[in-house]
């Protein structure tokens, strides 16, 4: 009885441990996802002329805040 039990209690850590590990590459891969939102959103932007960035209402001070915010779609592990 006792054999088993220690068997299930180590299944039971090692699933703890894999959905530790796994949430954490997750995590990883959602910042990576985020960080490749902003680098695209910022250099779209930058491509852009002044003129063009005053006609929709941004300057080139703008940028990075648009850019960091457009991230924020992006959903973690934890979601």
């Amino acid at each position: 009885m006792n054999r088993l039990k220690n068997q299930s209690l180590k299944r039971l850590s090692y699933l703890k441990e894999n959905k530790l590990l796994i949430r954490i590459f997750k995590d990883i891969d959602n910042w990576f996802q985020r960080q490749e939102k902003e680098n695209r959103t910022r250099k779209e932007l930058n491509s852009l002329s002044d003129r063009d960035l005053q006609d929709i209402g941004l300057s080139r001070y703008d940028i990075d805040r648009i850019s960091r915010h457009s991230s924020w779609s992006i959903k973690t592990a934890g979601n």
